[in-house]
């Protein structure tokens, strides 16, 4: 039975890698969680990809991207998308949208770091892992706006994952969704100024 592969990929030094660990321990269970429902695994287990790359990102069920803001959106970046997406995440699926992103039927998703402070000014990682898992619903499930009804993390914004919502993904895991991979070559020719 093999693996289903959540990739969490940091674009940038928007995450340090203590962060990231933190964040991925808040997550695993959520995503065991939706593997596992009434003693029925889709997957031998799920394994979280804290250092993808966009070759090793080939095989992941879902792939999310992590940049500082939504300023740095690749999804928006890599091409003539109007506008900044709203929200602390985004993602974009060929059920949804004609997006060059994603029109060769990938789907993509990106959480914005900085949109998820403390009122200290600290990274809040509960919240942040709540988008992380919106994001990946939208992902996985093919829904738009009408997941925000099924409440839990799934509402707009999230609370933490229901058991609704990880029967939800258990129904989906076995539907391959494949990942739009060009993030990473986005985001460097963001970083690079041009020089038109």
């Amino acid at each position: 039975m093999p693996s289903y592969t959540v990739s969490l990929a940091v674009l940038g030094e928007c995450l340090r890698s203590e962060h990231l660990r933190a964040l991925a321990a808040i997550l695993q269970p959520w995503f065991d969680s939706c593997n596992v429902q009434r003693g029925v695994s889709r997957y031998a287990h799920v394994l979280l990809d804290l250092n993808p790359t966009e070759g090793t990102s080939a095989n992941s069920s879902l792939l999310i991207y992590f940049m500082t803001s939504r300023e740095e959106s690749v999804i928006v970046h890599s091409t003539n998308f109007r506008g900044i997406p709203e929200g602390k995440g985004y993602t974009l699926h060929p059920a949804v949208s004609t997006h060059p992103a994603v029109s060769t039927g990938n789907a993509a998703s990106e959480v914005y770091v900085s949109a998820h402070p403390r009122e200290d000014g600290s990274l809040d990682l509960q919240d942040m892992a709540i988008t992380v898992f919106h994001e990946a619903m939208h992902n996985q499930l093919y829904m738009a706006e009408n997941l925000h009804s099924r409440g839990g993390a799934a509402a707009s914004p999230g609370t933490h994952p229901t058991v609704e919502n990880f029967r939800l993904m258990h129904a989906s895991l076995a539907t391959r969704r494949p990942q739009w991979r060009d993030g990473w070559t986005w985001y460097e020719r963001i970083r690079i100024p041009s020089d038109f």
